[in-house]
């Protein structure tokens, strides 16, 4: 918040004048009256080392703790003002311009029920009255009642023209958090005009390179071209056992393209909704009549927000074709469920999801027991934590218990997931995760007349370089191992990755 404009000093000067000639302060007055200078000079140290000294003597007077109390406010020390200030509106007469300053002070320490009651004091001595309705404004708009609190700013710009600047600075802020991006950078812009050189316009200026970010990243619409190339050390992957059977050429070149279609509409209320529709294609260089895959999904989440906690209805539907020698029905999938999402704090998010899923496998199995069709639940717990500098962490748990139709693969699986993302230039990017599933199956396995156990690892290290508002370079390396008490399921697989994304 900025320094108190020259009307409120001008006010506690002539509060001090009428100081100076009250009875009680006749005989320290000399005294106060250095106090008061030494307040004046900044020089908050002996001003404080003044008051208290008065303080000290006796019951004194309410200018006193206030002055006292001012001193430790302007001295940073919130926590000691708190006492001579609520003291100085106790005593008779009070001092009616403490109202205020211990609702500010209050506010800094982020006690809002406290300075929301001596603001309605301050509201009914009708001292300082810009600065009450300033304080009120801000205080209303951090708890979202974004109109209630610009028309309490515009306020006190009208009571006090000094506010100016930074009350447009304040209301444009809130217009960005309100996703109205034409009326903030109006006043973001009218920030700067009004002094370009102060501290307040050169916050204004980063704002504005926000408002263009969010307005380019919250469009309704946005479409994703992706081309990558991948070296892949195991497609069909090859178990590392000799006691299996050689399976042919694992190694191979995958060109990788895909598109995709998000609509993200941004409600003024609090209605949530997204969804959107991918398509990707995976060409290979060998086995390609029988790996070569074109995938496609859909997605939509319609939710509420309330409050702090937002819960949305996800849905997801995804159907693959693979080659054999042609392109046929291989596999399909859906899941729903609820998502709860929980505001933590400004950079923590707490995540639940649980839904229903169910896979099915558009082949013969060959055998009864080997059929993969499955139904159950997937669920899983997260937490994800926000940088200021743009990074990003995301920690999961997650559960899945799966019936399927061919006794051998009815399991459970345990699943957790670390991943990072942080800056290491301007528009460079570094990605690192990990993830291990531990899957339990349910049956002894008809074949090897054991319960199957596999353990599946695997780690990426990746970089994303925005080489334009619209361009994106991407490099990727991906290990996996899996793990298990059979060996026809263990093997290992190295994937290079390497392309670009356009966004539109």
């Amino acid at each position: 918040m900025q320094r108190e404009p020259v009307f409120f000093f001008a006010g506690l000067f002539l509060f001090f004048s009428l100081a100076l000639n009250s009875p009680v302060l006749c005989e320290e007055g000399p005294l106060f009256q250095e106090g008061v200078r030494q307040y004046y000079a900044e020089n908050y140290e002996e001003a404080i080392e003044i008051f208290q000294k008065l303080r000290a003597k006796g019951p004194g007077s309410s200018q006193v703790s206030f002055f006292l109390g001012m001193s430790y406010k302007q001295a940073g020390d919130f926590e000691e003002a708190l006492p001579p200030l609520r003291e100085s509106l106790t005593m008779q007469p009070p001092a009616k311009e403490a109202a205020v300053e211990l609702a500010e002070v209050l506010y800094r320490l982020d006690d809002l029920p406290e300075t929301k009651k001596w603001l309605a004091l301050s509201e009914a001595y009708n001292t300082f009255p810009a600065k009450t309705a300033f304080l009120k404004g801000t205080i209303l708009i951090k708890e979202e009642k974004i109109p209630e609190g610009i028309e309490a700013l515009e306020r006190a710009k009208r009571l006090d023209a000094s506010y100016g600047q930074i009350v447009d600075y304040h209301i444009g802020i809130a217009h960005l958090a309100n996703h109205d991006y034409d009326k903030a950078k109006e006043r973001l812009n009218a920030v700067v005009a009004q002094d370009p050189l102060s501290d307040l316009a050169s916050f204004a200026r980063r704002y504005q390179d926000i408002v263009e970010e969010r307005r380019q990243l919250e469009r309704p619409v946005m479409m994703t071209l992706g081309i990558m190339g991948q070296y892949d050390t195991n497609m069909l992957q090859e178990p590392g056992s000799s006691d299996i059977p050689d399976l042919g050429k694992e190694k191979s070149l995958v060109m990788q393209t895909s598109f995709r279609l998000d609509y993200l509409p941004v409600f003024s209320g609090n209605g949530l909704f997204n969804a959107g529709f991918a398509i990707g294609n995976s060409l290979h260089e060998r086995n390609s009549t029988t790996y070569d895959t074109l995938t496609g999904t859909f997605y939509a989440a319609p939710g509420y927000k309330f409050g702090r906690l937002a819960v949305n209805l996800s849905t997801n539907y995804t159907h693959t074709l693979k080659r054999d020698p042609s392109y046929k029905r291989y596999y399909e999938a859906y899941t729903v469920g609820p998502l709860f999402r929980f505001l933590l704090s400004q950079n923590q998010i707490v995540e639940a999801y649980g839904a229903y899923a169910k896979d099915s496998y558009c082949i013969d199995p060959g055998l009864p027991e080997e059929d993969q069709d499955n139904s159950g639940i997937e669920s899983y717990v997260g937490w994800i934590r926000l940088f200021q500098n743009g990074g990003m962490a995301n920690f999961k748990y997650g559960y899945s218990d799966k019936d399927a139709d061919g006794e051998n693969w009815s399991n459970r699986g345990h699943r957790f997931t670390a991943n990072v993302i942080f800056p290491l230039r301007k528009a460079i990017q570094g990605q690192l995760g990990g993830d291990a599933f531990l899957k339990r199956y349910k049956n002894t396995h008809t074949i090897y007349d054991k319960t199957r156990k596999d353990q599946t690892y695997s780690a990426m290290a990746g970089l994303i370089w925005d080489v334009h508002k619209s361009v994106s370079l991407n490099a990727l390396y991906n290990y996996i191992h899996v793990k298990s008490n059979i060996d026809l399921y263990d093997y290992t697989q190295h994937l290079y990755t390497i392309g670009l994304e356009l966004k539109f």
